[in-house]
């Protein structure tokens, strides 16, 4: 998800630090270096099960771009 939303590829570590109604924040690792940063959702979630439907929604966006780069 984080190399699909922000760029960065060939991180070695990724995690979550925590989530609010906007987004989430993440910690990842890559080359040895620490970084922090935030993966937006593209729209504000108004309750729990809004956060888990735009979770979902970024992680089947994520993984169909993968496909669609390892096919070609």
């Amino acid at each position: 998800m984080v190399a699909h939303y922000v760029g960065l590829t060939g991180l070695d570590a990724v995690k979550l630090l925590d989530i609010d109604r906007l987004g989430m924040n993440a910690e990842v690792v890559r080359k040895g270096q620490t970084i922090q940063l935030r993966l937006p959702f593209v729209r504000p979630a108004e309750d729990r099960k809004g956060v888990k439907e735009a979770i979902v929604e970024m992680t089947r966006a994520s993984r169909a771009a993968t496909a669609r780069s390892s096919s070609t």
